[in-house]
């Protein structure tokens, strides 16, 4: 049998255990007065092979982590010629068995035991596990390796360590798991290495990680003034205007005892109306005195659940996840849990983007497009012909695999400055099922103040004055691949992209979505703005159960700047995640809810795992394993099981 010999974590599990006995006891002389001591055996073994199995998963999880990585040579070559599923096998197999395809519930499972308690009994884990299906490595464009398994972990209690027969209730522990290579800003519903300010009610169903959050049930946002020459600033609170999070949260802030159980958690009595330029308001903040649970949803909890309430379901509903649950976060300081993006060499995100562009200048079809023209994948026809003034459609040669759009410099202005005039309009299904896979739209010279601009949708999308049916015609931009873009970036009207689009510049997103259920990251070395969605169909007189109907943003947003996301008067409902990467840089989200039984919150974002379980060509690829877990849910295991040493 593999046994754990290290003395320091030997101590911490008979601490744990010494914990885990008293906690049995006193629930064994409840069991002994008021039921039989079949039922009083049964107790024991439940809580002692859930809480076996709980640490095996931990202990699996953690041990791949840290014996797969990138400086083994033989294993970084492997996952590049497409044999990697059987180097991650064989670092597996030193604590895991890989479990037989049919009645895969009876083993075999890998045995653990750890070290003898003081009375010489000994417990431990059995771990097996099934492959489900790999996505292989890519260089060219760039994918993420994943490995998908199904891991179980059998709990043995110090009863059964000789023969698990004997063991009255069974426990085995399923989780699906991804192991990955994705980075570590991809694996969070929200992610900054800042501050993230929840202010006001938002959403947020999945992991979060931040160096600190400040929370406030006030919310601000800023209204043109009548006059159109500027914005007001305003702000608004109620009692239950609470952020609401459902699932770990992690704080990279040192712990400190003095602030309870977990620190990094403030809270703002008030709020300054017009947005700061500081990248922390911790310092005006109140520390959260975290002591238990309860304390905890003082912080996150805007539902209360009534103590005679017969309901099951505490998280939010699935298919309403502006919605909230009742239950608070798990909170856990975690050093350094909330990462930038890193490119091979060090490079940071911009340095990265110039580089692949200059590659794809030297090496792609070359479109040039004047100073004084744009050009556009499709024209309008009929009444709107006149709207192709001043394009041209792009030439796209048979086979080309990448294409280079290229502006010319504007002409200098009297003043001596120059205009910054549309470069490309991306619309339709030119290049669905075609063989590009990767564009670079980008100034010509390589002047680093020249900037390229780039509009996505619909071609119905730039119709002015259009109504709802003149600005859905024609499909959405469809594209699969890589985008690179030196300048800034509008998306009009919805988009259909598998893959990754890297922006030096800055994102404006507006009432679209990215359809068909395709991953697409973006990723921008400027600010990404959201711009007021859905205010209509979610105004007062708007039922609520007419928001489902909504489509949400499905897409995966990285900025190395601040992120703010202001959703008072509008809806937004992002399915995938938001990140942020700068050292200076903070997430504020603002937001209401409803003033009603269902709290309602105009702003939900949730965190999308089909970035594990689909390709999505370009994605940034990180030089170390990570692994994931989801889907845990107990069981009983069979009588029967195979267990080897």
């Amino acid at each position: 049998m593999n046994r754990l010999n290290n003395e320091r974590g030997s101590a911490l599990l008979i601490v744990l255990f010494i914990v885990v006995l008293f906690t049995v006891l006193g629930l064994s002389i409840l069991s002994y007065v008021a039921q039989s001591s079949r039922q009083h055996v049964f107790s024991e073994d439940e809580i002692q092979g859930k809480m076996l199995a709980d640490m095996g998963l931990a202990y699996f999880q953690k041990y791949t982590e840290q014996n797969l990585s990138f400086d083994d040579e033989e294993l970084a070559q492997a996952l590049e010629d497409g044999s990697g599923q059987e180097k991650i096998k064989n670092v597996l197999s030193n604590i895991a068995a890989e479990m037989n395809d049919t009645d895969w519930e009876k083993g075999p499972y890998k045995q653990t035991m750890l070290p003898p308690l003081p009375d010489g009994t000994a417990q431990g884990f059995a771990i097996g596990y099934r492959i489900l299906d790999e996505i292989r490595l890519q260089k060219d464009p760039g994918q993420p390796y994943v490995l998908k398994l199904k891991v179980s972990v059998i709990g043995i209690p110090a009863r059964g360590s000789e023969d698990l027969s004997v063991v009255k209730s069974r426990v085995r522990l399923d989780s699906t798991v991804y192991i990955n290579t994705i980075a570590a800003p991809f694996h969070y519903a929200v992610s900054t290495p800042g501050e993230l300010r929840l202010f006001g009610g938002s959403n947020i169903i999945g992991n979060v990680t931040a160096h600190h959050v400040v929370t406030a049930t006030h919310y601000r946002y800023s209204e043109e003034t009548p006059d159109g020459q500027g914005a007001e600033w305003t702000s608004g609170s109620f009692e239950k205007n609470l952020p609401y999070l459902e699932g770990v949260l992690s704080l990279s802030q040192n712990a400190n005892r003095s602030g309870g159980l977990v620190s990094g958690l403030y809270q703002l009595e008030r709020l300054e109306e017009e947005a700061p330029s500081a990248a922390t308001l911790a310092d005006e903040a109140d520390q959260a005195l975290i002591s238990d649970r309860q304390s905890l949803a003082s912080l996150f909890s805007p539902k209360t659940l009534p103590k005679d309430s017969k309901e099951t379901l505490l998280s939010a509903p699935s298919d309403r996840p502006y919605e909230p649950g009742y239950e608070p976060p798990v909170v856990q300081n975690t050093i350094d849990s909330a990462r930038s993006l890193s490119f091979p060499g060090g490079e940071s995100t911009k340095q990265y983007i110039s580089q692949m562009i200059r590659e794809g200048k030297a090496s792609s079809h070359e479109e040039r497009v004047a100073a004084d023209e744009s050009v556009q994948l499709e024209e309008h026809s009929g009444d709107y012909a006149y709207l192709n003034e001043g394009f041209r459609l792009i030439d796209i040669p048979t086979g080309s695999e990448s294409i280079a759009i290229l502006a010319e410099d504007s002409k200098e202005g009297l003043d001596g400055s120059s205009a910054v005039s549309l470069t490309a309009r991306l619309t339709g299904d030119e290049l669905a099922g075609g063989s590009v896979r990767k564009l670079y739209i980008a100034p010509a010279s390589s002047d680093e103040d020249s900037l390229a601009t780039v509009e996505m949708g619909r071609l119905g999308s730039f119709i002015p004055d259009a109504d709802a049916s003149e600005r859905n015609s024609g499909e959405p931009f469809t594209f699969e691949g890589t985008i690179y873009i030196k300048g800034n970036l509008d998306i009009v009207g919805d988009i259909r992209i598998n893959g990754t689009i890297f922006v030096d510049g800055d994102v404006l997103i507006r009432e679209i979505t990215n359809l068909d259920d395709k991953n697409l990251a973006i990723v921008a070395t400027g600010k990404i703005s959201l711009t007021s969605r859905y205010t209509e169909e979610t105004d007062h007189t708007s039922s609520v159960d007419a928001w489902k109907s909504l489509p949400p943003i499905s897409a995966f947003l990285y900025s190395e700047k601040s992120m703010e996301i202001y959703s008072v008067a509008s809806f937004n409902r992002i399915q995938g995640g938001i990140a942020t990467g700068g050292p200076s840089s903070y997430i504020e989200l603002n937001t209401k809810r409803n003033e009603d039984d269902r709290l309602a919150s105009r702003l939900a974002i949730q965190f999308n795992r089909r970035i594990f379980e689909q390709e999505t060509p370009g994605l940034p690829v990180a030089e170390e394993f990570f692994v994931d877990l989801y889907d845990l849910q107990y069981s009983p295991h069979p009588d029967e099981v195979e267990l080897v040493p």
